[in-house]
């Protein structure tokens, strides 16, 4: 399955238990994970025989976690920590990545926090109110904070895996970089508030004008953005990119304002 390989698992996982065991109770799963295949391997509790899987499967939500811990330790080589719920139960989340046989992975160990107290007095209540809160918190490191849109973050996370599953599948993948002409001007002439309005509008267009099942859209860093379009060819793209230019050009400053 995906790039790794069973016999450098049932090692890696083995030199794990044993550098944890000093440790009793500090998880319930244990995974070792390729980010960018999106694939895992795990034994849970004293189970030795590995089972196979996409990573994602596990929080049975059909799609791949928009805040992906795995992916930052993949990418930056540290240690990153989260909570996250797989419609039963909630999990603290540990990802570090580990090297085996010249290849790098991540490590994931998870602890079942749910009977931990948190629920005391409503469970029901409790695991809803800490499910929003979970999501809420995983938002705000994925999304940017002006254009509620994408943001760098998950523009380094989530490529790589795009990327990778259309070459997996043989579909096309296309990337548009696009930005805001002259917006210089708008900022020195209006004020940075309304540079601001203008950028959320853009984006707001842009957003409006992609697939909301496979596209996506972030914002690369002031006034660019960066849109992906799954299963796209170049030629579809270009029209993609000439509807969204069209849109924008037929809006004038003062409506958009």
């Amino acid at each position: 399955m995906g790039n790794i390989d069973n016999k450098d698992f049932i090692n890696a996982v083995e030199n794990i238990k044993d550098r944890l065991a000093v440790i009793k109770n500090l998880y319930d799963v244990l995974r070792i994970v390729d980010p960018k295949g999106k694939k895992t391997l795990y034994v849970e509790g004293e189970k030795e025989v590995p089972k196979e899987e996409n990573c994602y499967d596990f929080w049975r939500g059909g799609k791949c976690c928009e805040n992906c811990i795995s992916m930052r330790a993949y990418n930056e080589e540290e240690t990153f920590f989260k909570v996250e719920y797989n419609k039963e139960k909630v999990f603290l989340i540990t990802a570090a990545p580990v090297i085996v046989n010249s290849k790098k992975y991540v490590i994931e160990i998870l602890k079942d926090i749910t009977e931990k107290g948190f629920f005391s007095e409503d469970r029901e209540k409790g695991i809803t109110k800490f499910k929003n809160i979970i999501r809420d918190i995983n938002e705000l490191a994925i999304k940017d904070e002006l254009t509620g849109i994408y943001n760098r973050r998950y523009i380094n996370e989530r490529m790589p895996v795009d990327v990778s599953n259309n070459i997996l599948e043989n579909k096309p993948i296309s990337i548009i970089m696009a930005d805001i002409d002259f917006f210089k001007n708008i900022n020195d002439t209006y004020g940075h508030l309304i540079g601001d309005k203008v950028i959320r509008d853009v984006a707001n267009i842009i957003n409006k004008n992609i697939r909301n099942s496979s596209d996506w859209l972030a914002r690369y860093g002031g006034e660019e953005f960066l849109i992906v379009l799954s299963n796209t060819t170049g030629e579809g793209a270009y029209t993609v990119a000439e509807k969204i230019r069209t849109i924008i050009e037929k809006k004038s400053l003062y409506m958009i304002l």
